[in-house]
């Protein structure tokens, strides 16, 4: 993950700017601080986005918990990191830690009628260029994974006026397997184009919708499985107790001539 989110010259005062600088440093933090509090984050295997055209896109997701900007960023670097990354998020949010506006994300309001058309204006200028990606949470608030997610009308809305764009469903889930660390889970869903499907708004509302509540379906089956082999390891994390329990495991395996492993389960965060 060495690509940095590309300088870009939308400067307007109405537009987000980004700064690779800062950028390039917070992916990083971001990765290191996921290394800390999770055994693996994992993506389901066969399911990378296609993105062999040069439209803009949006990543729509559930939003399952606090982690989930921080997942992001991750998925980002990954698969999308010849793009620029921008996400709405919180006007309050965004007041709060203003160094965000550098990262490429832009406060919205959507409980008034200006903060609404806002986002829109926003988001549809950000769309007019192919290197775009954006993330969001069309739920607009946490929600758990076995809920249903009702979208607010702003995606639907992008999705019925704007041509030429890539819509990407993102499940996401969270759980405990066989480490004292939990697994972050990811699952990407079939593209949609905005330009192959002639719908309404309340038709693309219902569409992507019905989209991601199948991703999450698809990843809830695997992650009842508990069965790493179906996915992929971005990124390995802790694992082990620490302290005396494993430095006992450890004399225990120098004494035996065996190479020392913290993980408990049968299964290694191994990449692929």
């Amino acid at each position: 993950m060495t690509s940095l989110n590309r300088s870009n010259t939308r400067t307007s005062a109405n537009l987000p700017a980004v700064s690779p600088f800062l950028w390039y440093g917070f992916t990083r933090y971001a990765s290191r601080y996921l290394q800390r509090h999770f055994n693996a984050v994992r993506v389901a295997k066969d399911g990378a986005p296609d993105l062999s055209g040069d439209e803009a896109v949006i990543c729509f997701a559930n939003h399952p918990g606090w982690w989930d900007p921080l997942i992001a960023i991750l998925l980002h670097q990954t698969y999308f990191a010849e793009r620029t990354a921008y996400a709405p998020i919180d006007q309050q949010a965004l007041d709060q830690y203003p160094i965000f506006r550098k990262l490429g994300f832009y406060g919205i309001d959507l409980e008034s009628l200006e903060g609404a058309k806002r986002f829109l204006f926003v988001t549809r200028e950000l769309l007019k260029h192919p290197s775009t990606a954006i993330w969001m949470t069309p739920g607009g608030r946490f929600a758990d994974v076995r809920a249903p997610t009702t979208f607010e009308p702003g995606l639907a809305h992008l999705a019925a006026n704007v041509s030429g764009v890539r819509l990407v469903p993102v499940a996401l889930e969270y759980t405990f397997w066989e480490e004292r660390t939990p697994e972050a889970l990811v699952e990407f869903g079939s593209c949609v184009h905005t330009a192959a499907r002639d719908l309404s708004k309340e038709e693309w509302q219902s569409e992507l919708e019905r989209q991601l509540a199948a991703t999450q379906a698809s990843l809830a089956q695997k992650v009842i499985s508990r069965d790493p082999a179906r996915f992929d390891v971005l990124l390995a994390g802790s694992a082990g107790v620490g302290g005396w329990y494993d430095f006992f495991r450890r004399m225990k395996a120098m004494l035996l001539g065996s190479r020392f492993d913290p993980r408990h389960g049968r299964h290694h965060a191994a990449r692929g």
